[in-house]
């Protein structure tokens, strides 16, 4: 047995299955009195008859919000304040990571200048004191490294 209470099915719906119905089957009520073909329509639609509402996005259709609005005091306002205040959060993270990442990059940059002046003044010096196979070894080296990372980097991005 079912719980359900019957429902009335508005018009529209019965003619639309119906014209599914013949579109498929142009001969299927032939024979039959247009009450009962009426009768047939109405159990088959309330059965078969199924609504599916999707969104996508953090605010639904504005038929949702309304009842959101019979359910919940304030509920629309308190949905778009949620989307709002979700949005905002992730424009500021955003904003923060795209900081980071230029800080960062600044950073290495910086450090990399570093090095390689040091690399290189520690080769002139051991170059100058007498020690210049030593020297150019660690000079050539920095000046290399250096310039491969930058290629290598180039390369690939």
């Amino acid at each position: 047995m079912s719980d359900k209470v019957p429902q009335k099915i508005p018009k529209e719906e019965i003619s639309v299955l119906k014209d599914a119905i013949l579109e498929t089957n142009p001969n299927l009520f032939d024979g039959i009195a247009p009450r009962k073909r009426n009768a047939i329509l109405k159990a088959v639609t309330s059965v078969t008859l199924v609504q599916q509402k999707m969104h996508s996005g953090p605010i639904p259709d504005a038929e949702s919000l309304a009842q959101y609005n019979e359910i919940i005091p304030d509920g629309a306002n308190r949905i778009m304040s949620m989307a709002e205040n979700q949005q905002a959060h992730r424009i500021e993270l955003e904003n923060k990571v795209t900081t980071e990442q230029l800080n960062q990059s600044g950073k290495g940059q910086w450090f990399g200048f570093t090095l390689g002046i040091a690399g290189l003044a520690g080769g002139v010096y051991l170059g100058v004191n007498g020690f210049e196979i030593v020297g150019s070894i660690i000079g050539g080296g920095t000046v290399v490294s250096l310039v491969s990372v930058f290629v290598a980097g180039k390369a690939f991005k």
